[in-house]
């Protein structure tokens, strides 16, 4: 099964995750897919709490480009996940 969950809720949030579980029907159409937006004041307890509660096996990130300052003062939630998360994780860096 094919998950996509978002844990930060913004107003075009669910606009999105339609247009991710329509995208995904499409392209793999003998899959079930299942898309949530869960709310939670820290991403990775909120996620974590997704996955027990779920039972998902495998995480994926999608990861952009930050300028040196960021990096110093604010580490990215992806790398927080690869110290910290007990289930494999598979990055994915955009352009």
């Amino acid at each position: 099964m094919a998950e996509g969950v978002k844990v930060r809720k913004k107003p075009w949030d669910a606009v999105k995750m339609d247009s991710l579980r329509n995208y995904l029907q499409k392209e793999y159409p003998g899959q079930k897919v299942k898309c949530s937006i869960m709310v939670s004041d820290d991403v990775l307890n909120g996620l974590e709490t997704y996955m027990r509660n779920n039972n998902i096996s495998m995480v994926s990130f999608n990861t952009h480009k930050r300028n040196l300052f960021t990096q110093l003062f604010s580490p990215s939630i992806t790398r927080k996940a690869l110290s910290r998360l007990i289930k494999p994780v598979f990055v994915f860096r955009s352009e």
